[in-house]
């Protein structure tokens, strides 16, 4: 990879943008130890916090440590603090992640009453993970893969969402450790701005969906509106390093 492309050796005088703090809505750092999560990009804490959870040792610093038993959780359910998504079709979610037990467990959700979501969950199969992203406003599909969920340490996984492809054509992407494991098109035609505009404007959690908590640690969560590149995914991979939110241009 080109060093300008880290904003490194710029011949015109000043670092080179690397563009991941554009159409970057949150980011989720999760120093916290208890209590709200803060979004250290825009003004959507995870303020709603369920069964306390707690902390662990993240790909930098801390992460939050969830517990299925417990059902432990948070997120953000003020619908007007996710408008820039309404009419949208694009949406991408950057992560760092481990994994305990076999069962399905959500790894992030977000949703309006129920009635259309955006999702990334993560199911067991003869102990390999699949990666799932659904869409759902009207009828539900999934992405998934085989790929196998690291026995140990956290994975980065990236998703992306791109409804603008030709003739209705909704498009999954997902990435982990850097490497993409997946790649799923649906038709959607007619439907897929209005989907996102269900999906996205109102809850946001990560951790839980309908018992199926998640089991392990989260850490450096991003959002944004914009699909993401296999440019903008090995940034922020890093060779297994991480590029973070001080890095971000």
């Amino acid at each position: 990879m080109s060093l300008s492309l880290l904003g490194v050796g710029n011949s015109g005088g000043g670092a080179a943008s690397n563009g991941l703090l554009t159409d970057l809505l949150s980011y989720y750092k999760f120093e916290e130890t208890s209590g709200t999560r803060t979004d250290s990009h825009g003004d959507r804490p995870f303020d709603v916090v369920t069964n306390a959870p707690g902390v662990g040792t993240g790909i930098k610093d801390n992460a939050i440590a969830l517990v299925r038993a417990s059902d432990q959780w948070v997120g953000n359910n003020d619908a007007s603090k996710w408008t820039e998504f309404n009419g949208s079709a694009v949406a991408a979610f950057s992560l760092w992640a481990s994994k305990t037990g076999n069962s399905t467990q959500w790894l992030f959700r977000s949703e309006n009453g129920g009635s259309g979501w955006l999702s990334v969950s993560i199911t067991n199969s003869a102990g390999a993970a699949n990666f799932k992203v659904e869409v759902d406003p009207s009828s539900s599909w999934v992405a998934t893969t085989n790929s196998p969920f690291p026995a140990s340490g956290l994975a980065h996984i990236c998703a992306s969402y791109d409804g603008t492809q030709p003739s209705g054509v909704g498009r999954v992407r997902i990435w982990v450790n850097g490497t993409e494991v997946g790649t799923g098109d649906k038709s959607m035609a007619g439907t897929v701005p209005a989907a996102l505009d269900a999906t996205i404007a109102g809850k946001v959690s990560v951790g839980s969906y309908s018992g199926a908590a998640y089991d392990g640690l989260v850490d450096e969560f991003a959002i944004w509106n914009r699909v993401l590149t296999p440019d903008d995914v090995a940034l922020l991979y890093n060779s297994g390093t991480g590029l973070f939110y001080g890095d971000f241009s």
